[in-house]
């Protein structure tokens, strides 16, 4: 039993290891719904918390990710991480506003606002997507290699960081998103955006 990671065969090592495999399905899933409400995250005129909004997202999918095979770090692990995959990801594919649907100025002129958000939203919707697809990369490295047991904060952040996808893995990823999230009604997703608007205000410290 194996599963491809980063072009390769991902030997499973270990009950984290099985169950990672075991649940691509639902890790797929949990991105997907993650990918679509970051989309609509882009809907919202939120300039001051946008950025914030969007790694709260972030963090709750990748916690999510981790749920579902076992495997737990720290507030301060999830935060560092997930700024550290959306800037590689910006890097890599364009700027964060850009990518995210932060900063776009004709959101917010009177009566093109909407029309606006809905080109930011779906690449904000494949920017969300690659950057989950890479954590979920990720993780299965860190797992496979025998991550996940007593590690300090740092230890676990300079061997996920170290599980980073190639320049050229992260370009394919970008192509099966844009296939993935083609159509997506991102709109129907903004009151789970707002939600995460609420989260970014209300805990504004953990995501900085």
């Amino acid at each position: 039993m194996g599963s491809i990671i980063n072009g390769g065969t991902l030997k499973l090592a270990g009950d984290a290891a099985v169950q990672w495999y075991r649940t691509q399905d639902e890790a797929h899933q949990t991105i997907f719904t993650h990918s679509c409400i970051g989309g609509a995250i882009a809907l919202i005129p939120i300039p001051v918390v946008g950025e914030l909004a969007v790694i709260a997202n972030q963090i709750a999918m990748y916690r999510k990710l981790n749920q579902l095979t076992g495997v737990v770090f720290s507030k301060n692990v999830m935060k560092n991480i997930g700024k550290f995959v959306v800037s590689q990801v910006a890097g890599i594919l364009g700027g964060v506003a850009v990518l995210f649907g932060l900063g776009a100025a004709l959101k917010f002129i009177p009566g093109v606002n909407f029309a606006a958000g809905l080109l930011t939203a779906s690449t904000a919707g494949v920017a969300n997507y690659v950057c989950g697809k890479v954590y979920y990369e990720m993780l299965g490295e860190f797992i496979n290699k025998g991550g996940g047991g007593n590690l300090s904060d740092e230890e676990i952040i300079r061997r996920m960081k170290s599980e980073m996808p190639s320049e050229d893995r992260i370009k394919a990823m970008k192509s099966d998103a844009q296939r993935t999230m083609k159509g997506v009604n991102y709109a129907s997703y903004k009151g789970q955006a707002q939600d995460c608007v609420n989260e970014a205000k209300q805990n504004s410290d953990l995501y900085r």
